[in-house]
């Protein structure tokens, strides 16, 4: 892979990445394609921010912020982000400085656009989509929690819009006058391809009742033009907007087209500076690669997938691959010949997150029963109808052969849980669930006689063991942050991954379970997406299946505004 020459200045705060004049305007569409190696952190989550004036664009790439100015002059490395794993870029209302959230920590930062130190801004779980207003505050979505507010120079955050049972919102702004806030909100279960084409544009004075503006789209914005512009299934639409009444005041018209959405939180990969300059990541489902990787970085192409392809997972024989993945409105598990990708077929049922029994027989899979989302399994083959085997179900995780269980995770109130299956019993009871904290991506070892997860209770995502059944203190594997644990077949290694990057870690289990510092193994630049792990091992261990990206773009469309004027008149 094509690693960018990195030029580090002694005397400055960011790192140039490509030469060239640092004082040109836009003038005409810009293109900016990243290098080979950057990968966006999380394509997820809001990737992208646009500065207030149009003159710079911030990106969140391998678990850091870079930023590009006009014209031909260089994209860089904002110092101080590096490893914060940083998504949601927004840009405080004079462009001095930027706020993200910092996924090593779930810690809502701000930092000078020049560099320097991240400043705490607020603690923050699982923010859904943020923006920083010109009365100095930034609101940011909370999912189930609704939206919250904080003082951009730091403090307590406070609720100003709450959500009923089972709706979730994403994405708020203040609007002009500081009276009322945008958002978007979805009702749970999702339904659809993408949930978020069916949920719901609000407009809501603060301490006031909800107003539906828009039915069937998501990610709104209000635009200086006075207008609110939103996303439906890769399409920004445009309408004018009565700021006073709340509501639009004429049709929506399709503004720009083949605008990547994320299909869990409801993000559209655009922003808009108040110049009207458009930046936009292009591609509503990109294609991946699927490659083979040795731990020494070597890396071999297989095929490619659909973008919207994710968490790829090998047969115990090492001879299929199966993944779900969205094509038009429908999710569903593929399973196709391994290496050679060929014979794909389509599990009859919808379904989503697949995991392989033991004997890879038979697909574990999570799909909606009754309005919620549920356990299943279904032969292999396609053949027999999805057995039901537990409710309130997110994913299932693994498969243990001697205990015949499975380990998944349950969603309740934005926090995640391991639950327990039980094939003997017929049961499901809970296995680590820790109060006002998440536990996910379980993996049983070898020997069955430990677990290890993921776990934010200390205020970030890390590496935990356990034995097995549960007794006592977890043992604390890494201290950096971390996810996605897997063990080597035999127990002596553990893989995690941290910011788009793979670690490795020596076990040992005698007198007391012990592991090493953890060790960076040279692999980088793999897709890892939100929650689930994106990446396996090969049944000897000496392998991963991981899917790289091919190479991303970011698109400037500079005088935007008045082709939205004019198609809006048009309609």
């Amino acid at each position: 892979m094509k690693l960018s020459t990195v030029v580090f200045l002694a005397a400055g705060l960011i790192t140039p990445l490509f030469a060239g004049s640092t004082r040109a305007a836009l003038q005409s569409e810009q293109r900016i394609t990243l290098p080979d190696d950057h990968v966006f952190t999380d394509a997820g989550r809001q990737v992208i921010a646009i500065s207030p004036d149009g003159s710079q664009v911030a990106y969140a790439a391998n678990g850091q912020l870079f930023l590009k100015p006009a014209g031909n002059a260089p994209a860089a490395v904002v110092r101080g982000t590096q490893n914060q794993q940083v998504i949601n870029p927004v840009f405080s209302p004079d462009g001095s400085a930027i706020a993200f959230w910092s996924g090593l920590d779930q810690t809502i930062k701000r930092i000078p656009v020049s560099g320097g130190e991240a400043v705490a801004v607020t603690k923050a779980q699982n923010v859904f989509g943020m923006s920083w207003g010109p009365e100095g505050h930034i609101v940011f979505g909370q999912a189930l929690q609704g939206v919250m507010r904080v003082a951009a120079e730091g403090g307590k955050p406070e609720t100003i819009v709450t959500m009923k049972p089972n709706e979730a919102a994403h994405g708020p702004q203040i609007l002009p006058g500081g009276a009322a806030v945008l958002y978007t909100m979805i009702t749970l279960p999702p339904s659809g391809a993408n949930p978020w084409d069916n949920a719901q544009i609000v407009a809501q004075p603060l301490g006031g009742e909800r107003k539906i503006v828009v039915d069937k789209g998501s990610d709104a914005r209000y635009l200086p033009t006075g207008h609110i512009v939103y996303a439906r299934a890769g399409t920004l639409y445009a309408a004018p907007f009565d700021l006073k009444r709340l509501e639009t005041t004429g049709a929506p018209a399709a503004v720009t087209e083949d605008v990547r959405a994320a299909f869990s939180t409801g993000t559209s990969q655009i922003a808009v500076s108040n110049t009207g300059t458009l930046a936009y990541i292009p591609g509503l489902q990109p294609s991946y690669r699927v490659s083979l990787v040795d731990r020494a970085g070597n890396r071999k192409d297989l095929g490619s997938l659909p973008g919207s392809a994710f968490a790829p997972r090998i047969s115990p024989d090492g001879r299929q691959l199966a993944w779900d993945a969205l094509q038009g409105s429908d999710i569903a598990v593929w399973i196709a010949d391994f290496p050679s990708l060929t014979s794909r077929r389509r599990l009859p049922s919808p379904g989503k997150y697949p995991l392989w029994s033991a004997d890879g027989r038979r697909v574990f899979f999570i799909a909606a029963h009754d309005g919620q989302e549920a356990l299943f399994w279904q032969a292999a083959d396609g053949s027999g109808t999805p057995e039901l085997l537990a409710l309130t179900a997110r994913a299932p995780e693994h498969w243990s052969a001697k205990t015949q269980s499975l380990t998944y995770i349950t969603l309740t109130n934005a926090d995640y849980d391991v639950w327990q299956y039980s094939f003997v019993d017929k049961k499901a009871s809970p296995l680590v669930q820790i109060p006002k904290s998440s536990q996910h991506s379980s993996r049983v070892s070898p020997d069955e006689r430990r677990i290890a997860y993921a776990s934010d209770e200390s205020g970030r995502f890390e590496v935990y063991v356990q034995p097995l059944p549960p007794a006592g203190a977890a043992f604390r594997v890494t201290t950096g942050g971390g996810e996605h644990p897997v063990w080597s077949p035999d127990g002596t290694e553990m893989y995690f991954d941290r910011g788009g990057r793979l670690f490795t870690t020596s076990i040992r289990t005698d007198p007391v379970f012990n592991a090493a510092a953890p060790v960076e193994l040279p692999i980088a630049g793999f897709i890892q997406g939100p929650g689930r792990r994106q990446w396996d091992i090969t049944s000897d261990g000496k392998q991963f299946v991981m899917l790289f990206p091919s190479p991303e773009e970011i698109r400037i469309i500079p005088n935007w505004f008045d082709d939205l004027r004019r198609r809006t008149q048009e309609k």
